[in-house]
Order: structure tokens, then C-alpha cells, then sequence
């Protein structure tokens, strides 16, 4: 799984779909993507991008070792700096509990997280 989808992103580059890796010893352990799409600015929000994060998966010999919270405040952080405003995302039971403690929100069964006006998404990784 995590092979092919290096070589779909190695394949498909382009600014709209980003992932990010956690690798253990040079082998991949984890990755997080996020399709970004424009959106029209509001009067009270002028970025310009929504994320949706997709493929969020950790080996299971590396869960519950903070993989994925690094994976998700990595991706938040980074997609926040490129102008993303709202990051929304499809929780699995297993991992609501961590998006919910990243500040994601349940909005009508999707979960959304809206950027940081202020500190930092980091703060957020202990």
C-alpha cells in the first residue's frame, strides 16, 4: 500500500496533492495526504485554499507511537503556512480521538479544523 502510493504521487506531482512520509530506518512507516482546491475568499477569511486530507495511515507496527499525530500536526502546520483555511477530513472510529485532540471538529458526520489565526499548530504535538 504504502509503495504504490509513492508511486502515484512520484507519478501524479502537481500543487493541488501533497503527502507526507514517516520513514523508520529508510523504510516507510506512514504517510498523510492532502488535496488542496481553491476556494473564493471571505470578508472574513481571505486565504484563498481548502485541504482535504485523505490516505492518512500508519504501519501497524507504528501506531500508538505518535507517527500519525507527527504525520497530521506536520500536514496542518505546512498546508496552514501555503494559505490552506479549513482542513476536512472522513474520521475511521480509530482515529477520531486523535483529530478530535488536533482540534477537528464532527460538522453533519464530516470532521473540519479550521486554520490557526494565531500560535502555532505545533504546539499541539506533545
Amino acid at each position: 500500500f504504502l509503495d504504490a502510493n509513492r508511486r502515484f504521487i512520484e507519478r501524479t506531482h502537481c500543487r493541488t496533492f501533497h503527502t507526507w512520509f514517516a520513514e523508520d530506518e529508510g523504510a516507510c512507516v506512514g504517510l498523510v495526504s492532502l488535496v488542496v482546491s481553491d476556494a473564493p475568499p471571505r470578508p472574513e477569511e481571505l486565504r484563498e485554499a481548502d485541504g482535504y486530507i485523505v490516505n492518512m495511515h500508519v504501519e501497524q507496527t507504528h501506531r500508538s507511537r505518535g507517527v500519525g499525530r507527527l504525520l497530521v500536526v506536520t500536514c496542518l502546520a505546512d498546508a496552514e503556512a501555503d494559505g490552506v483555511r479549513r482542513f476536512t477530513l472522513n474520521a475511521t472510529s480509530e482515529g477520531r480521538p486523535l483529530y478530535e485532540s488536533l482540534g477537528f471538529v464532527d460538522e453533519n458526520g464530516w470532521m473540519n479544523r479550521y486554520a490557526e489565526t494565531g500560535g502555532s499548530v505545533g504546539d499541539r504535538v506533545g
